[in-house]
């Protein structure tokens, strides 16, 4: 499934992989509906996208109406199959805990099964979440046929102040060599700037943001986060670190260290190559 609505402009490669394999696609709308009914050439799985607190795409699950128009036409196309509800509990992002996690999935998972009863369908109507918080502290999944963890495969330091994982869950480091080093202001630059780490920011205990953190290098990978070793600073192509005073005398140019990511899905979509431990 491709968990991003119909986008007209690529109806070509949505043909062609309809034709590869077993293909499911989103619609959130009777014109991108009616476009796809026309264009579609091979059979494929089609899922009602629904906004269930977090308003990005998708119907909102209270628009009955709406969304069961867009049932009956998929139900009444003869290369079109329902495969049910969709959504992305993006609001477990603003959680402060993992009891608040729960809660807001608790609450939308309540909301698609209200609208799944209410609705008319000749098939089995399924529900797929996706939300890497929810998929990784929830532990009864009731009331869904389907879920899709999302980053639970690298994490990062976003899923970490979340929650949803330890620091030895964390498995996708950037390596950035030293290109020069600021003795004076204990900080060093990296050749890692926002096109290698992206720009999401956190910001630490102490109000401060930063863009990752380093990690030790070790022969057969890295270990723990350095301590008051932060990214404080982007552009293009540069990052700046402020080193702890015991690491700043250790780093030399040329040496490459680890960042642990803040959105390490950023990351996986900006490196073009990867090596393995």
């Amino acid at each position: 499934t491709i968990a991003f609505p119909v986008n007209m402009r690529e109806m070509d490669k949505i043909n062609y992989l309809a034709g590869q394999c077993k293909l499911g696609v989103l619609v959130d709308s009777i014109e991108i509906l009616n476009y796809l009914t026309k264009q579609i050439q091979h059979p494929v799985k089609v899922w009602v996208e629904v906004d269930a607190g977090y308003p990005r795409s998708g119907i909102p699950w209270h628009e009955v109406e709406q969304i069961q128009a867009l049932i009956d036409e998929i139900e009444q196309s003869p290369l079109l199959r329902l495969g049910g509800l969709l959504s992305h509990f993006g609001q477990t992002y603003l959680a402060k805990s993992k009891l608040e996690i729960i809660s807001i999935h608790r609450e939308a998972v309540k909301r698609l099964n209200k609208l799944k009863n209410t609705l008319r369908v000749n098939a089995p109507l399924n529900i797929s979440i996706g939300d890497t918080p929810s998929c990784s502290v929830v532990e009864r999944f009731e009331g869904v046929d389907e879920i899709r963890p999302g980053n639970f495969v690298f994490y990062d330091l976003m899923q970490l102040e979340l929650g949803s994982c330890v620091e030895g869950d964390i498995s996708a480091m950037v390596a950035c060599p030293v290109v020069s080093i600021q003795r004076q202001r204990s900080e060093i630059v990296l050749y890692g700037g926002g096109v290698h780490l992206s720009k999401e920011v956190l910001t630490d205990v102490k109000g401060q943001n930063h863009y990752g953190k380093l990690v030790e290098v070790r022969e057969d990978g890295w270990g723990h986060l350095r301590k008051n070793c932060s990214v404080t600073s982007l552009s293009q192509e540069h990052g700046i670190v402020h080193l702890s005073d015991e690491f700043i005398e250790e780093v030399k140019v040329g040496d490459a260290v680890l960042v642990a990511p803040v959105h390490s899905c950023l990351v996986a979509d900006l490196i073009s190559h990867y090596y393995v431990f």
